[in-house]
């Protein structure tokens, strides 16, 4: 309760009633998880699916002595994370034609140097210089092990980064530190054990739920689409782990290639036409089968002679062209897992690759399917959203069975606006004036079923509460 009264007071004290007004837009959208669909025809592939994702995003950069490291080392630390978190979210608008929309609804800045485990802080300026370039090889040893040391469990909790997230209700974290302060180029932080995204999974139970952390660096910052391209093979090769092999070989092994050699389409390290490792600037065309991947899975044979001048010769270029043929079309796939058992994939695959629930629940029913093309039984919802004309509205967020069509969910109420008296305003103290002292009220109760902070009487003080209160921040009813 102490870190949400302080985390409310100091972004209170530092940015004032803005983010009071931000906090009630917040609310209008589900809270349980912002990833919606909605129809739009225009999308590359046949897929009608739109994506919404809330992205926090967090620049690490210590300052000592009034001088900060990034600039110290690396240059203006503002305009990098800006190009670098810009071109990520518009690369993926553009390249889907608007289905992927990203969108970053808070920055942190970190300026002290992070601790580890032993709460040590993991460099000073003056041990992180040789880590910035020139080092020996017994300095390079030392960075190499202090960013073993680090601990994104700690992080998160010394610097309440998942109260942030919950409060922003964000479905991703794109953190860009200095090399060696983190180690992987994408990781699962959440109360749960999920699966590799060529990173490791840290448990941290004060999340309430599974982040994907996108880890690009100062110095090579136009990695963040490099690190998607891994996040990606690691996480199909993690969904399609239970399929009979010869249709996991059909399917994602041809797309990305097979030991390395990518026959098909490529993949992040290699595209259809390399030489060796990294080659994202050979000329020299190359037979690719990218096109017919627009089709899938009813592939039809279409190719097309590739050389670098199609993507820019560069590594953000190849990666972005690659991201484009990634199937996206509607409808579902039968394919059978190790038994020899049917099951249903859908078409679409960043619906597994945006959405880290959709793929563990997959590969859970993927080991044990039962029928497939069921009617759905039961759901789970989002929270209500706003009463709009005497109706509230909700989405489904997971059907079951895995698979299933159709049934019956629940996804409308009525509502009406009762009667506000000056408590469900906000002025739980009655001193007719909401304020600062109204808020630390609210965050004394949050998360309780309070009747006094309860502004909206619906069993629980939450970002609902907050929202209303800010509706009528500093009001006088004098």
């Amino acid at each position: 309760m102490s870190r949400v009264y302080s985390l409310i007071s100091i972004t209170l004290a530092l940015l004032g009633i803005t983010i009071l007004v931000n906090l009630y837009s917040l609310s209008t959208t589900t809270q349980r998880s912002s990833i919606t669909t909605q129809d739009n025809s225009n999308i590359l592939g046949t897929s009608t699916d739109v994506f919404n994702l809330k992205v926090l995003t967090i620049g690490v950069n210590p300052e000592e002595d009034e001088e900060t490291l990034v600039e110290k080392f690396f240059g203006n630390h503002e305009q990098i994370e800006e190009a670098t978190f810009d071109r990520a979210v518009e690369a993926f608008e553009r390249l889907s034609d608007g289905k992927i929309q990203y969108e970053i609804v808070h920055h942190l800045n970190i300026d002290t140097f992070p601790l580890l485990p032993n709460g040590q802080p993991v460099f000073n300026m003056d041990t992180y210089a040789p880590c910035a370039g020139g080092a020996t090889p017994e300095q390079a040893a030392y960075c190499d092990e202090r960013k073993w040391q680090f601990s994104y469990t700690k992080f998160f909790d010394d610097y309440n980064i998942c109260d942030v997230a919950s409060m922003y209700d964000v479905d991703e974290i794109w953190m860009l530190t200095p090399p060696f302060i983190g180690k992987w180029e994408s990781l699962f932080v959440g109360p749960i054990n999920a699966y590799f995204i060529n990173g490791g999974n840290e448990i941290n139970l004060n999340c309430e739920k599974l982040y994907p952390v996108m880890g690009p660096t100062y110095d090579r910052p136009e990695n963040l689409l490099h690190n998607f391209s891994h996040r990606i093979e690691s996480n199909i090769v993690y969904l399609f782990s239970n399929i009979i092999a010869s249709e996991s070989n059909n399917y994602w092994r041809r797309f990305m290639g097979f030991d390395g050699q990518p026959l098909g389409c490529g993949n992040g390290h290699f595209p259809k036409n390399f030489r060796f490792d990294y080659d994202y600037g050979n000329p020299t065309p190359a037979v690719s089968i990218c096109p017919d991947w627009a089709n899938f899975p009813n592939f039809n044979g279409a190719t097309t002679n590739v050389g670098c001048a199609v993507w820019g010769c560069d590594d953000p270029g190849w990666q972005e062209y690659w991201f484009g043929f990634i199937p996206a079309n509607s409808g579902q796939t039968i394919l059978h897992n190790g038994s020899n058992e049917p099951l249903l994939i859908e078409n679409n695959w960043w619906t597994y690759l945006l959405n880290p629930y959709e793929s563990i629940n997959f590969v859970q029913y993927s080991s044990d399917p039962g029928e497939v093309n069921t009617t759905c039984q039961s759901f789970t919802y989002s929270e209500w959203g706003s009463c709009l004309g005497g109706i509230e509205s909700r989405t489904v967020l997971t059907s079951n069975p895995y698979g299933c069509t159709g049934g019956t969910p629940n996804l409308t109420r009525s509502c009406g606006v009762p009667p506000v008296s000056h408590k469900n305003k906000g002025d739980f103290n009655n001193d007719s004036i909401i304020n600062l002292s109204d808020l630390s009220i609210l965050a004394t109760y949050w998360g309780q079923n309070n009747s006094v902070a309860d502004t909206n009487n619906d069993g629980v003080v939450n970002i609902s509460d907050l929202s209303i209160l800010a509706s009528y921040w500093l009001s006088n009813f004098n």
